[in-house]
């Protein structure tokens, strides 16, 4: 498994959750970056393992923005952003999920 918590993330999502995570990324309600969406359909390619060669950082860079020159900075943050909205996902899809507790949220409000 990778040293990056991105990729631990995605290693422990079960395949069903996959695709719920890709629809939430693809809402402009959760996700106005597209890039993160991209970002994502290439990492969960690898899914479970997240290992491969192809996921080394220049290579990923490259399978995302073509010929534009390696920006360790600009990748770094996209995976900050993936992992803020991967947060963002469990948080709701656990608030869904748990009985009662979407309830209680609405009565606080």
């Amino acid at each position: 498994m990778s040293a990056y918590k991105l990729y631990r993330y995605i290693g422990l999502l079960s395949s069903e959750e996959i695709p719920a995570v890709q629809r939430f990324l693809s809402s402009p309600f959760h996700n106005t970056d597209q890039e993160c969406t991209q970002l994502f359909r290439e990492l969960s390619k690898y899914h479970p393992d997240m290992k491969h060669p192809k996921l080394e950082n220049e290579k990923l860079f490259q399978r995302l923005y073509g010929k534009v020159p390696y920006d360790d900075l600009k990748l770094r943050r996209l995976r900050m952003k993936l992992k803020s909205l991967l947060d963002n996902y469990l948080a709701v899809h656990s608030t869904v999920q748990a009985p009662g507790s979407f309830e209680k949220m609405l009565i606080a409000a």
